[in-house]
């Protein structure tokens, strides 16, 4: 009798131990389960750029500028889209597409279409412009300093009106520009780690025109080729102000009024991409 409890005991020890065992491993197993899940969970909720996805490379409406004019002129444009393409380490295309429209606060002695002259001179002008801007470290001075050289090549589109008819037509000009850059630190009062710049660039312009565009629009003893000359300078400081002002005239066809003298253009920036 005594000998059956014995070996009864040792058996529903020993089961009991084993159902135990067991219930260990499967709450083992859960717990596992459980950690990857969570550890999964955790994974998705992070940043693309933690996941091996790389960092956005464009900016969609990016930016834009207002622009005062002299002579009485206002232009407003917007930069639909900013894309590099290439190697971020190496060499890359930095293209954009921009949008704008320009309109004449001052009508009082006013040349015939010395608007579109303004906008075929104007780097960034034109009702839709398409390029590549760019620019490539030189020199540097200091650590905060330094000297690039710059570069476009782009296509616009020049709402004009034609001399005979006084019909609105649309060139497409091309244009080519280069210079030299200076970039330097600029502050608000004591926060020198904020972000900022001041800097002052010149380039040499070259516009390739339609002949026949030209003629229609500005007289047939116009050059359909421009030449032109500006120069700029900014500051730009992160959340207190973004500003710039410039001078634009023509190297050519300076026997003709409408190209004879330059203008100003004073800007003011304004950032509207998302992070």
């Amino acid at each position: 009798m005594y000998r059956w409890i014995i070996i009864s005991t040792a058996f529903w020890s020993t089961s009991f131990t084993a159902q135990i065992d067991s219930l260990v491993k499967i709450s083992n197993q859960y717990a596992e389960i459980d950690h990857k899940q969570i550890a999964v969970n955790k994974r998705i909720t992070k940043p693309l750029s933690q996941l091996g996805f790389p960092a956005r490379k464009y900016n969609l409406f990016s930016s834009g500028e207002l622009d005062f004019i002299s002579d009485g002129l206002l232009r407003s444009s917007a930069k639909v889209i900013e894309i590099n393409i290439g190697d971020p380490d190496k060499f890359f295309i930095p293209l954009y597409v921009m949008i704008g429209a320009t309109s004449a606060t001052n009508q009082k002695n006013w040349f015939e279409n010395k608007l579109s002259a303004i906008e075929i001179l104007n780097n960034k002008g034109g009702l839709f412009g398409i390029g590549i801007d760019g620019s490539s470290s030189v020199f540097k001075i200091g650590k905060n300093t330094e000297i690039s050289v710059i570069y476009q090549f782009s296509g616009k589109s020049v709402n004009s009106v034609m001399l005979d008819t006084e019909e609105n037509v649309s060139i497409f000009s091309k244009i080519i520009a280069s210079g030299l850059r200076l970039d330097t630190k600029a502050w608000k009062n004591d926060q020198t780690d904020a972000p900022g710049n001041a800097w002052i660039k010149g380039c040499i312009s070259y516009s390739i025109n339609d002949k026949d565009s030209i003629s229609n629009i500005f007289g047939p003893e116009s050059a359909s080729n421009f030449v032109g000359s500006n120069i700029e300078g900014g500051i730009d400081i992160q959340d207190f102000m973004a500003i710039k002002i410039g001078y634009y005239k023509y190297l050519n066809n300076q026997n003709m009024p409408i190209f004879q003298d330059g203008f100003y253009i004073f800007s003011a920036d304004f950032n509207i991409s998302q992070d």
